[in-house]
């Protein structure tokens, strides 16, 4: 039996001689390695210029849906808003929060009708872009508001 492992021993050894005594790499494993390490570092890069863009998109449309929930807030504390008739803004920040419009604009439109023809109970739709109106991105929310006599 150990003879049998003392084969092995020096068979592995006689395989391994000519790797055991280098002394270092070659050019060319520290270029393919640079290479592979290129081609990685670049795809990262370009995952995370991905991601960012993402994560500010979703940034953006939380905002809108937060500022939509506040819109709708809005008209329920004030019952006589509904009267007046469809309304709408430039910035749903400078309504709720008195902040000028900034560099992103958040533009806004609610629409208020009496549901199913009665008088007290009023449908509100508010609807909020997040792309300072250029595109289709936007966030709607519906509710009923009930108006007192």
């Amino acid at each position: 039996m150990a003879n049998r492992a003392d084969r092995n021993k020096k068979a592995l050894m006689n395989c391994l001689g000519p790797l055991r005594n280098r002394a270092g790499v070659t050019l060319l494993e520290v270029l393919v390695a640079l290479l592979l390490l290129a081609l990685l570092a670049g795809s990262l890069i370009k995952i995370a210029a991905v991601s960012g863009h993402w994560v500010k998109e979703a940034e953006r449309q939380a905002q809108a849906a937060v500022l939509a929930f506040g819109i709708l807030d809005y008209c329920r504390a004030q019952p006589g808003l509904l009267a007046s008739g469809p309304s709408s803004g430039t910035d749903a920040r400078q309504l709720l929060l008195g902040e000028p419009p900034a560099e992103n604009t958040y533009p806004w439109q609610a629409d208020f009708q009496p549901y199913n023809g009665q008088a007290q109970l009023w449908q509100v739709q508010v609807r909020v872009n997040w792309d300072g109106g250029q595109s289709q991105k936007a966030v709607e929310m519906y509710t009923l508001v009930y108006v007192p006599p």
